[in-house]
């Protein structure tokens, strides 16, 4: 992983440009490389999240608590995933190797906080460009999956993904 940090400026995005960064950037991407995982995908990225990945490519956020959610409590982000990230444990692809059949096909898995939760973005029907945290012990069968239900392990976070990382804040 890489040490450098790199301040979030990237005037097309909603994300708020003072306090926000990434550490442990991937790789730089391009536009192929993104629509090349879209094809794997059978669908395309929501835009702020795609924007994103083709800016930084993940990285772990700081500050990366989010608070937003009353049922939850306080989240950490530990890491947003990239692709074809140096690390598997923060590849795109990687993840939905693993999470295939765990979690519904209408989300993928973004990110991850220190105990194997994910975070997921929603990328069919109404959950399109939504973030939701999938909580893995309380983890539903495959078969329980119905399309446009919201899994009973995953809750909702915000309502797409520039809203998701200008609501992590520090702990107070």
């Amino acid at each position: 992983m890489m040490n450098s940090s790199i301040r979030v400026e990237y005037q097309q995005s909603r994300i708020r440009a003072n306090d926000m960064k990434f550490l442990n950037i991937n790789n730089p991407i391009n536009e192929q490389i993104v629509k090349d995982f879209e094809s794997k995908l059978n669908t395309s990225l929501p835009l702020a999240y795609r924007n994103f990945l083709l800016q930084f490519n993940g990285g772990e956020p700081e500050p990366n608590l989010f608070k937003k959610n009353v049922e939850l409590g306080y989240l950490v982000v530990n890491e947003l995933y990239g692709i074809n990230a140096r690390e598997k444990s923060n590849n795109l692809e990687h993840m939905l190797e693993i999470y295939d059949g765990r979690i519904s096909n209408n989300f993928i898995a973004i990110g991850g906080d220190p105990g194997g939760n994910q975070f997921c973005i929603g990328i069919l029907g109404s959950f399109a460009k939504k973030i939701f945290f999938w909580d893995h012990e309380e983890e539903v069968d495959e078969d329980d999956f119905v399309d446009n239900v919201l899994p009973e392990n995953m809750y909702f976070l915000a309502d797409d993904f520039d809203i998701f990382i200008n609501q992590l804040t520090e702990d107070d």
